[in-house]
């Protein structure tokens, strides 16, 4: 199974990531799913607004997987992440590996 690397520009669903990551080989999904908080440092947040080189990012995603790889036995990684506006409490990134 290939690992998943996304940019997108829609909502972002965690349950695709952890499609790309499942495998009855692995005992486990472990998942991280990023959101916009209403304050930084006592100051209200309305949005955040991703900007992304896209070729340049899906780079670092593989040498993340890669390194996962390496160090913690870890077979499919999937990294989904948000470009353009995300309000509060929206998602911006989704990690999951198994």
């Amino acid at each position: 199974m290939a690992e998943r690397f996304r940019i997108q520009d829609e909502l972002l669903d965690p349950a695709p990531a952890f499609e790309a990551v499942r495998d009855p080989a692995c005992g486990a999904i472990a998942s991280f799913v990023g959101t916009v908080r209403g304050n930084s440092d006592g100051k209200p947040v309305l949005h955040l607004h991703y900007e992304v080189q896209e070729s340049m990012a899906l780079r670092q995603f593989e040498r993340m997987a890669e390194a996962l790889r390496a160090e913690h036995g870890v077979q499919h990684v999937a990294i989904h992440h948000r470009r353009g506006q995300v309000p509060v409490g929206g998602v911006s990134v989704v990690i999951a590996v198994s």
